[in-house]
């Protein structure tokens, strides 16, 4: 978030239990996505301020591998990254099979 949120005054992590998931909730004021934010996720797409575009897809391939959901949520003045995990984890045998 520091490096990419250029411009950053507020940071801000939420968690909340909800029904039958966990959510995690990281967000800041500095960022901006393009038109096509949902990309950010693939593999090799760097964002405006640099990098390799390895993180995030690394970070939805292991929360899905978890049978998580991650996100990108945008709104007037905030970028919000979404990770919503089942209350129930996999058990540890169909982690090892995927």
């Amino acid at each position: 978030a520091l490096r990419h949120g250029d411009g950053m005054s507020v940071f801000s992590v939420e968690m909340q239990a909800l029904a039958s998931a966990y959510a995690v909730r990281v967000s800041n004021d500095g960022a901006s996505l393009p038109d096509d934010a949902d990309r950010v996720f693939e593999r090799g797409v760097a964002g405006a301020s640099g990098g390799t575009g390895l993180g995030l897809s690394i970070a939805r391939e292991l929360a899905e591998r978890m049978g998580a959901a991650v996100a990108l949520e945008t709104d007037d003045d905030r970028v919000t990254l979404a990770l919503t995990f089942p209350s129930s984890a996999p058990a540890a045998a169909e982690l090892r099979e995927t």
